[in-house]
């Protein structure tokens, strides 16, 4: 008998919930959070298009990713609302599972949107920082079967560290106002420049 989420062969003793079979208690658990927040039509997307879970994570597994120097150097944007985090996920295998990870805000408070990139198998998801972790965020993604792929490489990458919307428009009124200044500084050259050769009347300020 194969598993109603997953389809792997369930063994001798299957776990059983409304004549649907399931492997694990993990496959089970995922069912029940699918048809909690209705969405049991994710089955209709292929046949056992779930993905099995490696084991039952502990509730702690993540609480290193709420270390601000771990967590500065994930995010890949920080901001007092807003922050955005791209996990690479390898269970990514077809489209259900693509569907299942952009419907992620439904499972939990303080999660938005999420993006999904299956040639690479990752997913970008923002997130209220006020309202959740990214320990959660990654915890969230293995209950669902989808955990994160996080190596040291990973920490120790030498990207562009996060940078505050803050600080984006700091940057921005500020090179606003040097373009300001440069515009003005032309246009008081030009018309101090003599206007030899011009018709008579004409001048280069008017």
């Amino acid at each position: 008998m194969a598993c109603f989420h997953c389809g792997t062969t369930c063994g001798e003793a299957p776990l059983t919930v409304a004549d649907r079979a399931f492997c694990c208690w993990g496959c089970q658990t995922v069912h029940e959070l699918l048809q909690e927040h209705g969405l049991g039509h994710y089955y209709e997307l292929g046949e056992a298009p779930g993905v099995r879970r490696a084991g039952e994570g502990t509730p702690d597994r993540y609480a290193y990713l709420n270390d601000p120097g771990t967590r500065e150097r994930l995010l890949e944007f920080a901001g007092e609302e807003t922050c955005r985090v791209t996990f690479s996920v390898p269970a990514i295998h077809c489209v259900a599972c693509v569907w299942l990870l952009e419907q992620v805000f439904r499972f939990g408070e303080g999660i938005g949107s999420s993006t999904v990139d299956f040639a690479q198998k990752r997913v970008s998801i923002r997130f209220d920082p006020r309202r959740t972790t990214l320990a959660r965020v990654a915890g969230l993604l293995d209950s669902l079967g989808y955990a994160p792929d996080l190596r040291l490489s990973d920490l120790d990458r030498t990207s562009v560290p996060a940078v505050s919307r803050r600080l984006w428009l700091q940057l921005g009124v500020a090179g606003f106002a040097l373009a300001t200044r440069c515009c003005s500084a032309c246009r008081a050259t030009l018309v101090s420049m003599p206007s030899a050769g011009l018709p008579s009347g004409t001048s280069l300020g008017s």
